[in-house]
């Protein structure tokens, strides 16, 4: 693996509304960026764990093949 290649690829996001407990995490030296919304294997997932973010995803989709 190339190095720091994986701290581009890698992002942290925290779970939940407990956001007085953020931690900062690093890799190989390098923090690694925060997300509060990430899609993984076709599912959007948001740090509220809500679904309205990919309802409305697939809503504009289903529009645009119409």
């Amino acid at each position: 693996m190339v190095k720091g290649l994986a701290n581009e690829k890698c992002k942290k996001m925290h779970i939940g509304n407990c956001h007085h407990q953020k931690a900062d995490y690093f890799m190989e030296g390098q923090k690694l960026k925060e997300c509060f919304e990430e899609k993984d294997l076709g599912v959007l997932i948001s740090s509220d764990l809500k679904v309205g973010a990919h309802c409305n995803q697939a809503f504009l989709k289903a529009n645009r093949m119409l």
